[in-house]
């Protein structure tokens, strides 16, 4: 049935046109190419998190370089065109360089510096025509015939499907997961493997580039562009589209752009009150259409399902009340090793003249459970962040394997195989509990960006058998296609170490792991966690459940204001 849906609509897309007058073909072009450019757009907003106020930029760069490069009607548009789509690319790495490093309001302040910017260069320069604009290019390509408006209007929808589908390719993929999670929980996604920053760049540059390419296609159609083409309201328009729509759907930027653009034809006859309509209108989406049209349609297509009332979870073991299953089988084949995995020696940290952390010393060997205990505040997390690079020591080292990873990100360590949960958790809201542990895999998959629109790759199929592997290993099988908030607390803190292993670690830090799970979650969970010392896996365990710690740990480093006060290499035995 949606198949049968989606092939007519396409249908009336293509056939529409040639039976429409000049007036709505012109029309039909203008809403295509407001989506192209909004595709560029809900890349950068939509699935990096980065509130851009400038976009139209990258839209204008692409116009005028087209025009300016075809306007003596005697050199193909299609050069103008490539050429417009790698001046937008170069300008959006310029500008993602700057704002990828920023957050919140600081990145909105930075674009919108730069959609002054542009509109101010445009206007004042010989070769755009300054505030008057530029006319051009002939609709020639690569023969001596124009071009007519429905082949123009065809055109653009081609490229408009094509990114379109890639957009909905890079949802799935490994970036798109990435990228939910770097939106969801920053920390975690460092933590996963994600190079935040170089990933935020990527999804500029391509966003910019899709965006000059729209530009292109409006030069193309209008023969003309000024300032205002370019501007603050455009970028202020492309903005709305893509929240109307839905900036994190694929389909968001073709249906808002349909909303956004038909608003004028609809209130013409009461032109008066277009504004207050307008205005109702977008009101009423926001209202009830959260996430946008796009996101409404597909929860209506493929809604979230529900977990049924008598689908309860595979917990492992039985167990009788009270009895800890996992505590007799923990270590007695488990092989020993010990070689040292990591060691932090004399870490000091100090945070505006407090102490968190003074001359501590650990080290983890290999296969070895860990444990880390003290009362509150005494730096149990403080010395997590700077093992997994979080936090930079004011002296002391920490070393991985026998190599020092000073100056190394929490990224570089994921991918050496430490891997970490947080004591307040973190996930990505657009994933399910499946794709959520899929992220994990980000530390030793490869696939980048532009991989991720084609064709499925042979490494997808080892992440999924992994993910899958851990889903059944804890239990969280009738929870796999649910999303984070549709399940219980549980299951979100095993989803999250699921997430660990994953990514296939040789050292798992876990803060607080056990914390809202119940005592079926937390025998599962342990029996998966003393299993991987089978497989030369360490954990670092920092718990408040001392019984649980004692019984589970081979050694037990206990810190007090900062200090180590006691370590404890008899724990359990």
């Amino acid at each position: 049935m949606k198949r049968a849906v989606a092939a007519a609509a396409a249908l009336a897309v293509v056939i529409a046109p040639l039976v429409a007058s000049e007036y709505w073909v012109t029309f039909a072009t203008s809403v295509a190419i407001g989506a192209l450019a909004v595709v560029g757009l809900s890349l950068v907003v939509g699935h990096a998190g980065l509130l851009d106020l400038g976009h139209a930029a990258y839209f204008g760069l692409g116009a005028y370089v087209t025009v300016i490069w075809a306007r003596d009607g005697h050199r193909p548009v299609v050069v103008g065109a490539l050429l417009g789509v790698v001046a937008a690319g170069i300008a959006g790495l310029a500008v993602g360089l700057v704002v990828s490093r920023l957050s919140g309001l600081a990145v909105a302040l930075a674009t919108l510096a730069v959609a002054l910017l542009a509109q101010s260069l445009a206007g004042g320069l010989e070769v755009t025509g300054r505030n008057l604009g530029t006319t051009g290019p002939t609709r020639l390509l690569w023969g001596s015939e124009p071009v007519t408006p429905v082949e123009i209007y065809l055109g653009v929808v081609v490229l408009l499907a094509a990114a379109t589908g890639a957009v909905w390719r890079l949802r799935r993929s490994r970036v798109g997961r990435a990228l939910a999670l770097v939106r969801g929980a920053p920390d975690a996604a460092s933590a996963s493997g994600v190079a935040i920053v170089a990933l935020r760049v990527q999804v500029f540059v391509v966003g910019a580039a899709v965006s000059g390419l729209a530009g292109a296609a409006f030069a193309v159609s209008l023969r003309f562009v000024d300032p205002m083409s370019i501007g603050l309201p455009r970028s202020i328009e492309f903005l709305t589209i893509g929240i109307v729509g839905g900036a994190a759907s694929p389909l968001g930027p073709a249906m808002g752009a349909t909303f956004v653009r038909a608003l004028p034809e609809v209130f013409a006859p009461v032109a008066e009150y277009e504004s207050l309509l307008a205005g109702v209108a977008f009101l009423v989406v926001l209202r009830w259409f959260g996430g946008g049209l796009a996101a409404a349609v597909e929860r209506r297509l493929a809604p979230n399902p529900v977990l049924p009332p008598e689908a309860e979870p595979v917990h492992g073991p039985p167990a009788a009340p009270g009895e800890r299953v996992w505590a007799a089988a923990r270590r007695d084949d488990a092989p020993t090793d010990p070689t040292a995995l990591l060691s932090a020696s004399d870490i000091v940290v100090d945070f505006g003249g407090i102490r968190a952390l003074d001359g501590v010393s650990i080290e983890v060997a290999r296969a070895e459970m860990h444990g880390l205990i003290g009362p509150n505040g005494s730096g149990k997390s403080t010395l997590l962040d700077v093992i997994t690079g979080f936090a930079v020591p004011d002296h002391g080292d920490v070393v991985w394997q026998g190599a020092s990873l000073a100056g190394r990100p929490p990224h570089h360590r994921a991918r050496l195989g430490l891997a970490r949960t947080f004591q307040h958790g973190g996930s990505a809201p657009q994933l399910t509990i499946r794709g959520n542990v899929m992220v994990g895999a980000h530390a030793w998959t490869r696939a980048g960006l532009l991989r991720a629109v084609g064709p499925t790759p042979r490494e997808e199929r080892s992440v999924a058998e992994r993910t899958d592997e851990v889903i059944d290993l804890l239990g969280l099988g009738p929870f796999a296609h649910l999303r984070p908030e549709r399940v219980p607390a549980g299951a979100r803190r095993l989803a999250e170490v699921g997430r660990c292993l994953a990514a296939r670690p040789q050292l798992i830090v876990l803060d607080e792991p056990v914390a809202g799970l119940d005592d079926e979650e937390t025998n599962r969970l342990m029996v998966a966690l003393t299993g991987l010392r089978h497989d030369g896996v360490a954990v670092l365990l920092v718990e408040h459940d001392l019984e649980l710690v004692a019984a589970a740990c081979d050694t037990v480093t206990v810190l007090d204001a900062g200090s180590v006060v006691d370590v404890d290499g008899s724990a359990a035995r």
